[in-house]
C-alpha cells in the first residue's frame, strides 16, 4: 500500500535519485538544503510516496499570492515517480494530495509546466486525464543569472 506523507530530511538521499530520474543534476547537500527550505515555510509543501518503507515518488509545491486577481495559486514545482513504479496510480495520489493542500491554502488554481519533450513520455496525457487544461497560448521565458 502506498503511503503519502510529508517529506522529512531523512528522505533526501532518495529524493536525489528521483530528481536525477527527472533529468536534473543535484547533489545531496543542495537537495537537503532545499528539503529544509520546503519544510520550514508555510507556502511550500513537499510530500513523498512511500511503498513498503521506500520513497518511490515526490511532489514539491509552492503557493504564491496572485497579483492580478484575488487569492493564491499553487504551482507544482516537481513531480516524479520512480521509473520502476510508474503507471500504478502513485502520481495520481500525489497530485490529489497537492489539490487537497491547495484548497487548504485557499488557492483558486493548481498550475504545472511540463516540457514538450515529456509529451512523448505520456506526462501531458497524465495531467489532461486528471482534469488539467493545456494552455498553448503562453510562452516560457527564463534568463540564467550570473553571480
Amino acid at each position: 500500500m502506498v503511503c503519502i506523507r510529508k517529506a522529512s530530511l531523512e528522505d533526501a538521499p532518495a529524493l536525489v535519485d528521483l530528481t536525477h530520474q527527472l533529468g536534473y543534476t543535484i547533489n545531496l547537500q543542495a537537495l537537503s538544503d532545499n528539503v529544509k527550505a520546503y519544510l520550514g515555510e508555510s507556502d511550500r509543501s513537499l510530500f513523498v510516496a512511500a511503498l513498503e518503507g521506500f520513497v518511490v515518488g515526490y511532489i514539491a509545491l509552492d503557493v504564491a499570492q496572485t497579483f492580478h486577481r484575488g487569492g493564491k495559486h499553487m504551482r507544482v514545482v516537481s513531480l516524479v515517480i520512480d521509473r520502476l513504479h510508474r503507471g500504478r496510480g502513485i502520481g495520481k495520489l500525489l497530485l490529489q494530495k497537492a489539490e487537497e493542500r491547495a484548497k487548504q491554502q485557499g488557492c483558486w488554481v493548481v498550475e504545472v509546466t511540463s516540457s514538450s519533450r515529456r509529451q512523448k513520455e505520456g506526462t501531458h496525457d497524465f495531467y489532461l486525464k486528471r482534469g488539467y487544461l493545456k494552455d498553448g497560448s503562453q510562452a516560457y521565458f527564463y534568463k540564467l543569472l550570473e553571480f
